[in-house]
């Protein structure tokens, strides 16, 4: 499933705040321009007051990098807290729904899926989708900004410089762009082995009774320890992409900035550029390889986020066969209530049997009950004296292979 279709799928979550994310898109988009006129202003003071030595050139541009710097800053803060309340709510709004939706499928939906699995969807796919939908918008857009600032800031600069500067940029998007297919089939793994574990935990414990009954810990603990296995190894293969990624894109970015440097300081003997142009286009080039990086980052990001949003957008395209009209449903209201008269409850009689080797035997009950309390007397051991919840027998005999066990 493409970027484009995931973000039409679950862009109504996100809808509804559209102009808080425009709100926050502008606020980090002021606190680039703030970064940019910053270095602007270093230029200005370096050489119309430290290359000359004179005092009264230093306080005006001084006064006003103080106060562009305290614009940026606020402007930055706003918008990191208007994203992260953004992507709070949409989480918040898309968890529902999809709670929402599964109550409404039939038993057949469960029976083919395992509790663990729905378990894990709900919980990291769901913060993978925010991910990529909201998070990942407002940082793509921050770092296509600063980009484009940086980048423009430099060629007003010193243009041939700068086309040198740029000259490497497509070797970060061929190192994001080979990384980022390693990193979709090891994320892919990594959610599926993440499913695994849940679903192994749900089932042993829920069925505590009958691992206990049957001496099945070991079989579960294997099992658990097979799938964890399973998700360290993937874990492990993604974390070697991610470290082996940015040092790359130091290097590439070191091998650009001595370039700069060199031919930098052949422009200044030709009297083409200052010391203060110089050392402001390089930290524009120190500001503009960051959201370079960021976005090969994102892209990397949304490739490993993509597996996770494909399950929960399968699990969403479920739908029910016979959908309830909601004919059935309660009378709404408070002031109602449930009435016993002279009600009692007891097991019939007693019970006897006999289940062999590669057989078995059913017990029936309106609800299951055979099942519940035949498996609560077999684990009950007879040297246990402790008040609990277990069925407890008063009479009769319990044996496995022949060997009386309580």
């Amino acid at each position: 499933m493409g970027v484009r279709a995931l973000f039409r799928r679950f862009w109504p979550f996100l809808r509804r705040d559209r102009l808080a994310l425009s709100l926050a898109g502008a606020l980090l988009v002021v606190s680039a321009l703030m970064d940019t006129a910053g270095v602007w202003m270093f230029m200005v003071l370096t050489d119309d007051a430290l290359a000359t030595g004179e005092l009264a050139a230093f306080w005006a541009p001084a006064a006003a990098w103080l106060g562009i710097a305290v614009v940026g800053a606020a402007a930055s803060w706003g918008g990191e807290i208007l994203s992260a309340k953004i992507a709070e709510k949409f989480l918040l709004r898309l968890r529902s729904h999809v709670y929402e939706h599964v109550q409404k499928m039939p038993p057949h939906f469960f029976a083919r899926r395992k509790t663990g699995d729905l378990i894990a969807r709900f919980s990291g796919d769901v913060e993978a989708v925010e991910r990529l939908v909201a998070s990942g918008l407002l940082e793509t857009v921050a770092a296509v900004v600063g980009v484009v600032l940086y980048a423009g800031a430099a060629l007003y600069l010193r243009w041939d410089l700068a086309l040198l500067s740029f000259a490497l940029a497509p070797v970060f998007w061929i190192v994001a762009r080979n990384f980022s297919k390693k990193i979709r089939s090891v994320s892919t793994e990594e959610r599926a082995a993440n499913g695994a574990i849940s679903t192994v935990v749900e089932e042993g414990l829920s069925n505590i009774e009958l691992v206990q009954a049957y001496n099945q810990q070991e079989r579960q603990a294997t099992k658990l320890h097979a799938q964890s296995v399973r998700w360290f190894r993937a874990k492990l293969a993604e974390a070697r992409l991610s470290a082996l990624y940015a040092p790359l894109v130091t290097v590439v970015e070191t091998i650009c900035i001595l370039l700069v440097i060199g031919v930098g300081i052949w422009e200044i003997s030709a009297n083409r550029i200052t010391i203060g142009g110089l050392l402001a286009f390089s930290a524009y080039l120190g500001y503009l390889y960051p959201p370079l990086q960021n976005l090969g980052q994102i892209t990397m990001t949304v490739t490993a986020v993509r597996a996770a949003s494909e399950r929960l957008v399968e699990m969403l395209d479920q739908h029910p066969a016979v959908p309830d009209d909601g004919s059935r449903q309660l009378p709404a209201g408070r002031n109602r209530g449930i009435r016993f008269e002279r009600v009692g409850f007891r097991y019939p009689g007693d019970a006897r049997g006999r289940a062999g080797p590669a057989s078995g035997r059913g017990g029936c009950g309106v609800d299951g009950s055979s099942r519940n309390s035949t498996s609560g007397l077999w684990i009950r051991p007879r040297w246990c004296r402790r008040p609990c919840r277990c069925p407890t027998r008063n009479r009769g005999a319990r044996s496995r292979r022949g060997i009386p066990v309580g």
